[in-house]
């Protein structure tokens, strides 16, 4: 069982649910998480080099230039989300980009009058949320995500299911439906 910050998974994908007042809209939220993650690619391609150097036998099928391509790589691919994540002009809209084993979804929510974000990702980086709402917050919140069960939530449709999303990678609006039948093939 892996443990993240808050919310326990057995699986790659989880869900949790953030305070507005560290990131008062899902875009905020958002380019927090692209730059985590590019942040988190971009040490794991520079320790991936540096170990390929050090000891080329142990890594046959890596070389440094495979490592360095996927490094430029990320680099074109967080300036693309960071400048595609400017242009959305709505306020607080669902967003959707590619993360690592799974997309991630993020959509405001209100629970008994106040509103969070909800985030279905996947937790193969530490997110290192500031505010992370606990599971047992409040009997409303738990009652909202059946019973405190945030786990496996990107798989779990019923809180995203129909949503329409503007997915950064591409600036195209997809509903969700669509996005898992996507991710599934």
């Amino acid at each position: 069982m892996k443990k993240r910050n808050g919310f326990v998974s057995n699986s790659s994908s989880c869900s949790f649910v953030v305070s507005l007042k560290e990131f008062p809209t899902t875009v905020c939220l958002a380019d927090f998480m692209i730059v985590v993650r590019y942040e988190y690619k971009k040490d794991y391609y520079k320790r991936a080099i540096e170990s390929i150097k050090s000891d080329p036998d142990r890594y046959p099928n890596e070389t440094v230039e495979s490592c360095t391509e996927l490094l430029e790589e990320n680099e074109e691919t967080y300036a693309k989300l960071r400048n595609n994540l400017s242009e959305i002009t709505d306020i607080s809209p669902n967003v959707a980009f590619k993360s690592f084993n799974f997309d991630t979804f993020i959509r405001e929510i209100e629970v008994d009058g106040q509103k969070y974000l909800y985030v279905a990702t996947c937790h193969n980086v530490v997110w290192d949320m500031p505010k992370v709402i606990p599971q047992g917050k409040s009997k409303t919140m738990q009652e909202y995500f059946n019973d405190g069960d945030l786990h496996d939530g990107l798989w779990n449709e019923e809180y995203i299911q129909g949503e329409t999303f503007i997915v950064v990678d591409t600036g195209e609006s997809v509903t969700i439906k669509d996005r898992f039948k996507e991710l599934r093939q």
